[in-house]
Formats: structure tokens, C-alpha cells, sequence
């Protein structure tokens, strides 16, 4: 409704208003809304008479995903992943800064040789830790990300295989009942009663007590349902709500988009091949295919059907009526509007998954300065994604593993042995050399540490200066071992520098030599 609109029904009302009975002013009449006007009623509060809006309820994600609605969203984001290259691309690249290449844990207890000691240990379960024996430690992490995304959310069950720690990987599908949401919501319920919700039972504290377990039959059907204890498995998701208890797919909200996206490029990669088999146009009088073509043979195959190429030669010479045409067919498809649209379409795809559209589909055009903003907005994504997996996953599955090697007498007990800290992958950057550049800078400037600079790019600082303290030990021995082939005629100084090692070290000066003293100085 517009200004004049509104000026016009106001004017209406305050003239009348003093002479209409109080039936006249009852709710749902003309006079009703008109005093809505007038007490200054939220725009957005009430429908367009030129939109027709969906009809929305006051519900949590749970309640809102019955009768088969996370189900749906599930097939279809699969759907998707499987047969676009963009929803999968996106999936991946979350699990490809997300998820650290060996899913190192690092123990600081202060006890080093204790902490190298379970380092070791963390690094060979890691190798070995699935049940089914298909896949390490980072590859069901990148899984568990992935799945996240795609599916709402993804389960591990803790088991033991003899002594062995293991852990199975759960698909959201199989964590279910019958209804798909909240068994009991034909009727009122309190938040402080046992319930479950979408195959996660919760007790009276809104707390995660069990999950029901199916299994899926050949046919996509769900059988077998069990109740599994809540210290049992690891629940990954994504919670938005309070009163959420289960994940939704990160493409909910663009699903359709998707589906927009595919179905116009499909559109339009058709009327390419179309335009790709059209070669002549003939136009004539009759608008119809004439008789026997200057173009063709005139042959027949096999079955007696007239041939449908046509043969082109060189200086061929085309007799045609008065008003008949020929000409090469064109095509000005796809239009500049229509590479428009498609971006468009990523860009609102890209918001809804929460990336900057240049990380999901384009960086080209921006500036370094640009690229550098998109870089850290990316960053800001990332490691909301990895404080999730470490807080859900990595932090509950390293404490388990350690104190099942101290209970087990594999490793001494150590008091601080709670005291750990995940490695993150390399940080995103789009411009290495700057990076490395203000990194020694600060180090110099005494702002940073080694090992900060060592955990961006996905390193632990112990092991650098281990394997640095390597390389200074064998390059010593070969430089020795030459000074002394060679008589004393090279000192192991010398040597040292045609390796070109004798600058081995940090960055802050420590390699140069010292500053010699003024002569006149007083001791």
C-alpha cells in the first residue's frame, strides 16, 4: 500500500472514527485495518495483496522436519552433489582447509619425551582407527565435514575391536524413527520431558541421552531400529537453534537455486548442440522442403529412404526460385544477460553456503587487496568450521585414545594429560610471499613466535626445529668429513660455506657475526 493509500484510508477513519458503532470496529473488518494504519503497524507484518507469501509457523528446525522433510532435503542435496559440480567443489574445498592432512594431535604436558611418546601413539591409531578398515583418521574427518554439509549432520560409533579402539562412521539417514521428527507432536510438548527427537532421544534437561539406530535394506528401506547410548557416538553438526537437536543440510536454503542453476545451463548446452547441427537455411516461397535438393544426391539407402545428408563441393552453383534464400545459420546464444543471470544465481548460492563468491567460483578481477578481504572473510568460515569439528570430534576422540593407552599401562599416567591442542591445516592465502615476509618481520620485531608461525602452516614448531637441528648435524659430519679429505687445506668453516649451510639458523641475527669492539673502548 502507498503513501497516497495510506493518507487516504487515515483520512477516512479519523472522519468517521467518532460516529461507528463498536461492531463496526470489530477484527477482520475494513475499519479494523484502517486503525492498524493509524497505530503505525509494521509493514513487513502484514501480506502484499500482490505476493502471495508462504505460510510460516513458530518452530524449531526438529518439529519443522516432519513427515519426511530431512529426508528430502537429504536426497536431494545428494542428488545434487552427485550430478553438479558445484555443490561437491564446495564440499570439498571445506573439507580441503578444514581438515589437517594427518589429523595431528599435539600433547604439551611439559613432560616432552611423555608428549612424543603419545604423539607417536595418536599418529599410528590414526592409520588404523576405522572399523571397516577403508579409511584413516583424516579421510573419515573430511567425510564427517562433507557429510555435515550435505546431509545436516553425521555420526561416529566408538567400538573396540579386542582391545583396539575403533570408529565407524554413521550416515545421517540411519539415525531415525518412524515419523522423522518428534515422536508425540499430535500433542503438546514441554521442554522438560523425555522425548526424541528425529532418532535422538533427549532427556528431561534437553540433553542428548541415545540415538536410534536403523539399517538400510537394498531398496533404500530402514529396518532393525536400536537404541545406542549417547557415550557412544559423536554427533557432528551444526546447530542454529536452541531447541535444535539435528543438522539441516547447508543447501536448504539453495537447493532450488541448484536446481535453477543446472537446469538453465542444461537449457542452454542444448540449444548449442542444436546450433551446432544447423548448418543452411533455406528459405523459399512454400516454406516447406522442396523436391529433389541441389544439395543432395538424390540417393536412397537400403531401406529406400531418401538420404539426408547433403553433398558440398567446391564452386557448386544453387538454382533457386525468385524470393528463395540460403544463408549460414547464426547464433547469438548464450547472451551476455544470460552468463549475468548464472552469476547471480552463484552469487546467491554462495551466501547461502557461507563463502565469498570469489573462493566458491571466480577470483579473477579482483585487486590484492581484494583478494586478501575475501581470503580472511573465507578464513573467518573456515575456522568456525574447524572450532566445530575439533570441539565435537577431535578433542572427545583424543581424550578417549588417551586415556585408553594410560589405562591399559601402554603409556605412564600423566596428570596434565588433558592438556592437547589439534593442528589446523595450512591458513588459506592468496599471497604467499607477502605472508612469509610479515611473518619474519614480526618474528624479528619479537611479536609472534615460532611456533605461532609454524601452526598456520599446518606444523608443529618441535618438529621443525627437530628436523632443523637434522640437517645442521649431517651437514657438520659431511663438512668435516671433507676438511679432512682434503688435508686441513679447507677448514670445516669453509666448507660449510660452500655448502652454502653456514647460515643455517633463524632469521633474528643469531648467524651474524659480532660487531667488533672500538679500539679506544675501556674494558
Amino acid at each position: 500500500m502507498n503513501i497516497i493509500e495510506r493518507l487516504r484510508v487515515a483520512a477516512r477513519v479519523s472522519r468517521n472514527l467518532m460516529t461507528l458503532p463498536s461492531a463496526a470496529l470489530a477484527p477482520g473488518t475494513y475499519n479494523e485495518a484502517g486503525i492498524k494504519l493509524l497505530s503505525g503497524e509494521w509493514e513487513g507484518g502484514q501480506n502484499s495483496r500482490l505476493r502471495r507469501s508462504r505460510r510460516t509457523r513458530l518452530v524449531s528446525h526438529d518439529t519443522d522436519l516432519n513427515y519426511g522433510t530431512r529426508e528430502f532435503l537429504m536426497s536431494k542435496a545428494r542428488s545434487l552433489r552427485q550430478n553438479t559440480p558445484l555443490p561437491g567443489a564446495i564440499l570439498r574445498r571445506y573439507a580441503d582447509y578444514c581438515v589437517h592432512p594427518q589429523a595431528m594431535v599435539q600433547w604439551i604436558t611439559g613432560d616432552h619425551d611423555w608428549d612424543m611418546q603419545m604423539q607417536d601413539a595418536w599418529a599410528a591409531w590414526t592409520r588404523t582407527c576405522d572399523a571397516t578398515g577403508e579409511n584413516t583418521l583424516p579421510q573419515i574427518l573430511r567425510t564427517l565435514v562433507e557429510s555435515s554439509h550435505c546431509d545436516g549432520d553425521a555420526f561416529l560409533h566408538k567400538e573396540r575391536d579386542g582391545e583396539e579402539l575403533k570408529v565407524r562412521g554413521i550416515e545421517a539417514d540411519r539415525i531415525t524413527n518412524a515419523k522423522g521428527g518428534t515422536v508425540g507432536f499430535d500433542n503438546v510438548l514441554p521442554s522438560n520431558v523425555p522425548r526424541d527427537v528425529g532418532g535422538v532421544w533427549i532427556d528431561a534437561q534437553g540433553r542428548k541421552r541415545g540415538f536410534t539406530v536403523c539399517d538400510r535394506t537394498g531398496w533404500g528401506a530402514f529396518t532393525n531400529p536400536r537404541y545406542v547410548d549417547a557415550t557412544e557416538f559423536l554427533h557432528y553438526h551444526h546447530s542454529e537453534r536452541f531447541e535444535s537437536y539435528r543438522g539441516v543440510s547447508s543447501f536448504a536454503a539453495v537447493i532450488n537455486s541448484l536446481d535453477d542453476l543446472k537446469e538453465t545451463i542444461e537449457a542452454e548446452q542444448l540449444a548449442q548442440k542444436i546450433a551446432s547441427n544447423l548448418t543452411i537455411l533455406e528459405r523459399n516461397a512454400l516454406g516447406a522442403k522442396m523436391g529433389p535438393q541441389a544439395l543432395a544426391d538424390g540417393a536412397t539407402d537400403n531401406a529406400g529412404n531418401t538420404q539426408k545428408l547433403e553433398d558440398m563441393a567446391a564452386g557448386i552453383m544453387r538454382y533457386m526460385a525468385h524470393g528463395d534464400d540460403l544463408s549460414m545459420f547464426t547464433s547469438e546464444r548464450p547472451a551476455e544477460g544470460w552468463r549475468w543471470l548464472v552469476e547471480f544465481t552463484i552469487r546467491g548460492i554462495s551466501l547461502g553456503i557461507h563463502l565469498p563468491y570469489e573462493i566458491v567460483w571466480n577470483l579473477s578481477g579482483l585487486t590484492g587487496t581484494s583478494v586478501r578481504l575475501v581470503s580472511k572473510m573465507a578464513e573467518r568460515t573456515f575456522n568456525a568450521e574447524m572450532d566445530n569439528l575439533e570441539r565435537r570430534v577431535i578433542d572427545p576422540l583424543a581424550c578417549w585414545f588417551a586415556c585408553d593407552q594410560m589405562e591399559r599401562g601402554l603409556i605412564a599416567r600423566n596428570p596434565n594429560w588433558m592438556f592437547f591442542q589439534a593442528l589446523r591445516p595450512a591458513y588459506i592465502t592468496a599471497d604467499v610471499g607477502r605472508e612469509s615476509s610479515a611473518n619474519l618481520a614480526e618474528l624479528n620485531a619479537g611479536c609472534r613466535t615460532e611456533e605461532s608461525i609454524c601452526r598456520e602452516q599446518g606444523w608443529q614448531g618441535v618438529d621443525v626445529r627437530t628436523a632443523r637441528a637434522g640437517e645442521v648435524r649431517h651437514r657438520i659430519q659431511l663438512a668435516t668429513q671433507i676438511s679432512e679429505e682434503t688435508g686441513g687445506a679447507l677448514s670445516m668453516k669453509e666448507v660449510l660455506a660452500m655448502m652454502g649451510g653456514a647460515n643455517i639458523g633463524p632469521t633474528y641475527g643469531m648467524q651474524s657475526p659480532a660487531p667488533a669492539k672500538d679500539a679506544k673502548e675501556k674494558p
